[in-house]
């Protein structure tokens, strides 16, 4: 059995009440009473909600037991998932975009979503956990409701993308071609039209297009979308066309702007990019002269750490004058040292007296 209808919120006048609904607010509360318990059967399958349920409104669905001796906390809510495409339990969540409520009242289980949106659509089931019971016994028949909703209209000028958006009021130059579309996500396609103001022509269609724009096709026009199955929901956008005239400069136009808020972001882009380049190339010429020049690899031969072997090639002579040279004193050493300088002044001086003669 299924009881579907609108609940009076407490400790509301039929003034405020009156009031609630000429705002537009409605409160739905959809009660689900899915099946009795009996030699683990279930009876038919519930009715849905007979109202269209919109988004942001509370829908409200209980498990119930008709049998006064089950136990209801062995009961609970499953959803499908068409993602996973496999059912899932229902937790009560609290998250920013993801809100449920679960109670449990005597012998029911009540699931509450106070906003409801196009993720909650199901379908929903009560399914039991109950030893006795088993599939598919134990779980109702699944119940779904339509979130009916639409979103803001955007407005697209043909040609250019969709992130630059159309302004307030469009200057076109004399002779122009116009292209206008407007869009908007809804729960079923929209019926669009436009209108312009102070004119009686209405245009059934998303897209506005005009060709060769004269001075009389200024004005504000209107695109209006409205849902297919629900009246209340609607959405508008406005728009002022202004035709410049005759002779105008071409930047005083919305693309003529376009294109220097385009060009003047290219350059600082550039500008930037070369700055940065010019930075990097004197730190790397800064680093390169704090280091000093690099030296190239001299060619010159590692002098011998070993003294030239003695005249005689005789190792054992070679060997004694080391050890001889090493165990020799300073004094020694300077004594060497002015006989070696001597025996060169000699042999220069022999040397001149040849030349000489």
């Amino acid at each position: 059995m299924s009881e579907i209808g609108t609940e009076r919120p407490p400790q509301l006048a039929s003034a405020q009440l009156a009031k609630m609904i000429e705002d537009n607010f409605h409160y739905f509360r959809f009660v689900l009473k899915y099946f009795r318990w009996q030699r683990g059967a279930s009876t038919l399958p519930p009715a849905g909600p007979t109202h269209p349920v919109l988004e942001g409104e509370r829908v409200t669905l209980e498990c119930l037991y008709t049998d006064s001796e089950a136990n209801i906390s062995q009961v609970h809510f499953e959803v499908f998932s068409k993602y996973i495409q496999s059912w899932r339990q229902v937790y009560e969540r609290s998250l920013c975009f993801y809100l449920t409520e679960i109670e449990q009242t005597g012998d029911s289980l009540v699931l509450s979503i106070p906003q409801a949106g196009k993720y909650y659509e199901g379908p929903y089931r009560c399914v039991s956990n109950a030893e006795n019971v088993t599939a598919p016994d134990n779980s109702s028949e699944p119940l779904a409701f339509k979130v009916h909703y639409m979103g803001e209209l955007s407005l697209i000028r043909e040609g250019y993308t969709s992130y630059m958006g159309v302004p307030r009021e469009l200057k076109v130059q004399l002779g122009d071609d116009v292209v206008l579309k407007c869009s908007a996500s809804s729960s079923e396609m929209p019926s669009y039209f436009w209108h312009k103001e102070g004119s009686d022509w209405i245009l059934p269609s998303s897209t506005l297009t005009l060709n060769k724009v004269s001075a009389a096709a200024e004005g504000q026009y209107t695109c209006m979308a409205s849902h297919r199955s629900v009246e209340s929901l609607s959405k508008k956008r406005t728009v002022r066309i202004t035709v410049l005239p005759e002779g105008a400069p071409w930047y005083e136009s919305s693309n003529g702007r376009l294109i220097l808020m385009t060009s003047a972001a290219a350059v600082a882009l550039l500008v930037f990019i070369l700055s940065v380049s010019v930075f990097l190339c004197r730190r790397a010429k800064q680093a390169q002269a704090s280091r000093g020049p690099i030296k190239s690899p001299s060619t010159k031969a590692a002098p011998n750490p070993y003294p030239l072997p003695a005249e005689t090639n005789s190792l054992w002579c070679d060997c004694k004058g080391r050890w001889k040279d090493e165990e020799m004193g300073e004094e020694d050493r300077a004594r060497d040292t002015e006989d070696g300088e001597g025996e060169i002044e000699r042999r220069l001086g022999n040397i001149d007296d040849v030349l000489k003669a």
